[in-house]
């Protein structure tokens, strides 16, 4: 195929020309099933549990440490750490996390 017809079927579909050559070559190599259908991603694992995220939104909700006025997602992840909930954790995800619950 030619790259006009490739451009031409990406801007139908409005997707990238990479993708319309990335399904090409999946047909080509497997077959129309294997290309139409989603494969498993498994990605990385949760960090924490659902429980654990219970855990980390009622903290969240609770009176911060003695000495501060509220909860910093830094203090929250020690938190988490030091009551052996993790193993580690970033206040980033402490973040990310709270932030879905939002």
């Amino acid at each position: 195929m030619r790259s006009e017809t490739f451009l031409a079927i990406a801007k139908i579909l409005h997707i990238s020309v990479a993708t319309v050559e990335r399904t090409r070559k999946q047909f080509v190599q497997e077959n129309l099933k294997n290309t139409l259908s989603e494969r498993s991603r498994p990605g990385k694992p949760r960090k924490l549990t659902p429980r654990a995220e219970v855990f980390l939104i009622a903290t969240t909700c609770s009176q911060p440490p003695i000495g501060q006025q509220r909860w910093t997602l830094q203090l929250l992840a020690d938190k988490l750490v030091s009551l052996e909930i993790v193993d580690s954790i970033s206040a980033d995800t402490v973040g990310r996390i709270l932030k879905k619950t939002n």
